[in-house]
């Protein structure tokens, strides 16, 4: 599949920042920064639907942070674990849309516990993130 040029590989610094390693992506505002294998997948001509459901869930991030002003939503998503958490439900929504159209199994306790995660600065329990996630995959069509 063809990028646009605002998506990127992460360099060799970023797969070093403990929070951001090599294993996860992240979006900033104009750019999404993907891990060097999920980002090769991607161009390939049978990606796998797994980051295709990956690349939804960050593009849903971008333009949320396109909507509020870039500064503005880290600010909030920073501060706030309220707003975090909302946040990242709205990205793991479109991602589940993907899971669905391909018809793959969503891992919810996967989900929830990443959510729960020091990554996410520990926005909610695990127990709450993985009522809200059913909550989002039962409501699909």
């Amino acid at each position: 599949m063809k990028l646009p040029p605002y998506i990127k590989s992460k360099t060799a610094i970023g797969n070093f920042i403990p929070l951001i390693g090599n294993q996860t992506s992240q979006t900033i505002y104009p750019f999404i920064f993907l891990s060097k294998h999920v980002y090769d997948n991607l161009q390939s001509n049978n990606p796998n639907p797994h980051f295709i459901a990956h690349l939804a869930h960050e593009e849903t991030h971008r333009q949320r942070q396109k909507q509020a002003g870039i500064l503005i939503y880290l600010a909030r998503y920073i501060i706030s674990p309220k707003f975090r958490f909302s946040e990242e439900l709205e990205s793991h929504k479109e991602s589940m849309k993907i899971f669905k159209k391909y018809h793959l199994h969503y891992d919810l306790d996967k989900h929830a516990k990443f959510l729960s995660s020091y990554v996410y600065l520990w926005a909610i329990s695990q127990e709450y993130a993985r009522k809200e996630l059913k909550k989002a995959w039962d409501n699909l069509a």
